[in-house]
């Protein structure tokens, strides 16, 4: 990661955005974390776009399946004005996690001035595809082999119309995968429904309920915190 990823980024930010004021990083088992600090006087809707433009533009130098980066805009007023909890002793940590994630901070997106980071705890829904070495090389297959025979198969195809004469029909399709596919991917792996490797926590104090997630709700920088929160 600090090699392929994290340094061909810092050098691909230091050379195309303008008003850098210092750059820090973090790499870390699968991800790398950078800090880009501005001169006061620098447009940062653009240094953002300047960025995500230079990070996408060497992803073919990086390492084949690495995802796009996420750029967060923080400022003095990025800290948390106010911390959800949520907790429940009959729904599990990836069903709490969708929730607010999907639901609670949907309702509360419309509200002026706030932002929402993701939420701390919880556990984030994965599809999981465990390989045997043996089985593979008893069919001549590689690891290769079954991700691009995943990726083939997890479309979404659209619908659309078709004209026959004088009448025009709706097209619709059901999107539904191969079953033949997903039979010979069992014989060499194992899939099942799992989660994201976890890396956060969340606990509720004074509760004997093990399972819970915070969401922060953030100022952001053009709204002022006391109305937000009168609102």
């Amino acid at each position: 990661m600090e090699q392929r990823v994290t340094t061909y980024s810092q050098y691909a930010i230091s050379t195309s955005v303008n008003g850098i004021k210092d750059i820090e990083a973090q790499t870390l088992n699968g991800i790398s974390v950078q800090r880009i600090y501005f001169q006061p006087d620098v447009r940062l809707d653009l240094a953002i776009a300047q960025i995500v433009s230079a990070t996408n533009f060497i992803r073919v130098l990086l390492p084949d399946g690495i995802q796009a980066p996420l750029v967060v805009q923080y400022n003095a007023s990025s800290v948390p004005v106010l911390q959800i909890s949520l907790s429940s002793d009959t729904l599990s940590e990836q069903q709490l996690y969708d929730y607010g994630y999907y639901n609670l901070r949907q309702q509360l997106a419309p509200i002026h001035g706030v932002t929402f980071p993701t939420p701390a705890g919880g556990k984030y829904r994965q599809f999981m595809v465990d390989l045997d070495p043996a089985k593979l090389l008893a069919k001549g297959l590689t690891p290769l082999d079954v991700v691009n025979a995943v990726n083939a198969q997890n479309l979404t195809l659209p619908s659309g119309t078709a004209k026959i004469g004088d009448t025009q029909y709706t097209v619709r399709t059901n999107a539904l995968r191969d079953r033949r596919r997903t039979d010979c991917l069992r014989r060499v792996s194992r899939c099942s429904s799992s989660t994201r490797r976890q890396r956060s926590d969340g606990r509720v104090k004074m509760m004997p309920i093990s399972t819970a997630i915070g969401i922060g709700i953030c100022c952001a920088s053009t709204a002022g915190a006391g109305g937000r929160l009168e609102r």
